[in-house]
């Protein structure tokens, strides 16, 4: 049971949500209809199964001493499965499962390289938007917006990698490791971060004609420029990516953006100010 628990944790199950919802974007787009079918079940199995893979060769990278083992075998395993699913789409999807691994392996020498380690948010933000390319592959597509929302997933996965370096500043600077907050400072991390999300901003509202489809992007930059705690901000990232994707699932399939976003700020409020609360121990406002 503790070997179970250590592998559960080590797969990141807080991930899995916001990683189906870009697979959904992608079904959505190309469908332009909100409805479910046995291939999305392929569809989903294949995106977590390739993303088990590359939370579990992380882990036997770094194998930390307090965390459970997992040995090469068991994530090559996980990346097969994500391959035999792929056949279900067509022979890109597989393509694009081999070109994502190999940003998978760039990415594990990160601490190997000074260069690796300051792009490493580029590199995630790949690796991620390769997903939603591989999940448009069980689907039919004609025309589409594939480059730019591709370019959006990307801008929008690097701004979150970026929150998660500002969270482990500390620790990785123990440990060397040479991100950019940690070669540059939190400050500079975050400005870089920022400059991503208004990109995202400008991209959306070019493309669709309207900011409000940006707010959780235009509420995540403000968030990052007024807060510092950065485990609070890393949760605040992963709401700003699934309310990203949602909000252009509901463009694509005429759902409702105002609930939407309405839903997201009530989210946003809970985790920044939540914290914030005086119990007792920890006398915040005193």
């Amino acid at each position: 049971m503790k070997t179970l628990c250590g592998l559960i944790i080590n797969s990141r199950p807080y991930s899995w949500g916001d990683l189906v919802v870009l697979g959904f974007l992608a079904k959505f787009m190309a469908v332009k209809k909100l409805e479910f079918e046995t291939r999305d079940l392929l569809m989903v199995l294949c995106l977590l199964s390739h993303w088990l893979f590359f939370n579990f060769i992380l882990e036997n990278r770094h194998d930390y001493p307090d965390r459970q083992r997992v040995s090469k075998t068991f994530s090559y395993a996980w990346l097969a499965l994500a391959g035999t699913m792929a056949l279900a789409a067509n022979g890109w999807a597989q393509a694009l499962i081999l070109i994502s691994t190999i940003f998978v392996y760039v990415y594990l020498y990160k601490n190997k390289n000074v260069i690796l380690g300051i792009t490493s948010s580029l590199t995630r933000g790949v690796i991620q938007a390769i997903y939603f390319l591989i999940a448009g592959q069980f689907y039919v597509q004609e025309g589409g917006d594939w480059k730019i929302i591709s370019a959006i997933v990307f801008v929008a996965l690097v701004a979150r990698s970026i929150s998660g370096d500002i969270r482990d500043t500390k620790i990785d600077a123990e440990k060397n490791k040479q991100t950019i907050s940690v070669r540059f400072g939190d400050k500079t991390a975050k400005a870089i971060a920022i400059i991503f999300l208004l990109i995202l901003i400008i991209a959306e509202a070019r493309h669709f004609g309207s900011l409000w489809i940006g707010l959780p992007a235009l509420v995540f930059a403000l968030t990052l420029f007024v807060y510092n705690n950065g485990y609070v901000l890393y949760q605040v990232s992963a709401v700003f990516t699934t309310f990203t994707s949602l909000n252009l699932i509901a463009v694509y399939t005429g759902g409702n953006l105002t609930l939407l976003n309405i839903i997201f700020i009530g989210l946003w409020l809970n985790l920044i100010f939540y914290p914030l609360l005086d119990r007792g121990s920890n006398p915040i406002f005193r």
